[in-house]
């Protein structure tokens, strides 16, 4: 990855459907160095206001596979699966309700769905066709009511100005957003659906800018705006559709960590058995960054660390003063019990943890052999560790993030 902060001058306009729409860079834009961070231990209660735990039903039809992504609302959970299977919905205590669409090729069927979402009004629930099966629907967003039943399609592919957006987008407040990522002609594409008003926003990232892995985007609603970054790009942006403006309010910056861009486009044109292998060594080191989300007090990241072994830090950027720490998180809502390396998704102001059933009750295990809980929650984590199979469905953790 280039490290290069990508300053937007106030002069550079970039045109939505005729209009001017201005890049700025505000007196408040936080420029944060990550070389010699130090690592902390972080409380779960320090990012979310609320925190449950959710055993969804157990039975042959439900079981879950690989989460993708879930949706979560007041009433429903939503579930999609990174392999061809059946997204699932369940109610907020974790009782299945039913499964939407089918697996296969016709009208409501798909081989794999990404991007759920639960509207507020019906239809309910919200998918996007995608992934790594291809399908003749690739692209496109079906919709579910209440009582799941396919009501509608459209085609998001239709509106993207080349092939290299990412697949993963954003519904919201039938709103869609489509992030693109280092190569996209369009770091963002914004849809009004009732509308059918778009507003697309041409990519500053520089042409040469190199990617190591398959480019990654997230795209968040924060009230009237949106926070995204493009992959492992380096600077965090807030899009206002209304006032047609986007802004660069952050970047990340490293000088020990970059990419060596000559050794890897040397690397990348060499063939042989041995290209993938040189690719890794010319990366090795490397930092790429990727936005998870954010509270009111920090913007939450992650760093993948390049090469042999490749290893994940999360990390966390102060709001205010742009101080960044990484750092390793535990549960002090829930017997301080470790999550480091537990599977999560952030979903507009949810932290979503994901746990198989015996990898929830390794955890436990773990736990309660360390003695690292009070005696309270030992006798606790033992009691529910007995009551769980490792054959049940998966254990979620729900985390209302504070805003």
């Amino acid at each position: 990855m280039s490290f290069r902060i990508i300053f937007l001058a106030i002069s550079v306009f970039i045109f939505t459907a005729g209009y001017p729409q201005k890049t700025t860079q505000s007196n408040d834009f936080l420029n944060v160095n990550i070389d010699k961070i130090k690592t902390v231990e972080a409380n779960l209660s320090e990012f979310v206001e609320s925190f449950e735990m959710i055993r969804l039903e157990t039975n042959l039809k439900v079981l879950l596979n690989a989460p993708s992504d879930i949706a979560i609302s007041d009433d429903y959970i939503l579930i999609t699966d990174r392999e061809p299977h059946t997204a699932k919905v369940f109610t907020r205590k974790g009782q299945y309700v039913r499964e939407l669409g089918s697996i296969g090729k016709g009208p409501a069927e798909y081989n794999t769905v990404i991007s759920p979402y639960i509207a507020p009004e019906d239809p309910l629930f919200w998918m996007m066709v995608g992934g790594n099966y291809s399908h003749p629907k690739e692209g496109w967003v079906y919709q579910f009511d209440s009582n799941g039943k396919f009501v509608n399609k459209f085609n998001a592919k239709a509106i993207k100005s080349d092939r290299r957006n990412a697949n993963r987008i954003l519904v919201y407040k039938n709103q869609l957003l489509i992030p693109g990522n280092a190569h996209s002609e369009d770091i963002l594409i914004w849809k009004d659906l009732p509308s059918k008003k778009i507003q697309k926003i041409p990519n500053p990232i520089p042409k040469d800018h190199f990617t190591y892995l398959t480019n990654s985007s997230t795209v968040y609603p924060r009230g009237d705006n949106y926070i995204l970054m493009v992959g492992e790009a380096d600077t965090i942006y807030k899009y206002n559709p209304a006032g047609r403006s986007i802004q660069a309010i952050a970047a990340i910056t490293t000088k020990f960590h970059k990419y060596d861009m000559k050794r890897i486009t040397a690397a990348r044109r060499s063939s042989g058995d041995g290209r993938f292998e040189g690719i890794r060594k010319a990366a090795e080191g490397g930092y790429s960054i990727s936005i998870l989300g954010e509270t009111k007090d920090y913007y939450l990241l992650k760093v993948r660390v390049m090469g042999k072994g490749i290893n994940t830090k999360l990390f966390r950027v102060n709001r205010t003063s742009g101080t960044a720490e990484f750092y390793t998180l535990k549960n002090d809502l829930f017997g301080n019990l470790p999550l480091t390396s537990t599977g999560y998704f952030y979903q507009n102001e949810f932290l979503i943890y994901n746990f198989s059933a015996i990898d929830f009750k390794e955890l436990l295990s773990e736990t309660i052999k360390n003695n690292s809980a009070s005696p309270e929650w030992i006798e606790k984590f033992q009691q529910l560790n007995s009551g769980i199979n490792e054959d049940d469905n998966n254990v979620l953790f729900v985390c209302k993030l504070k805003l």
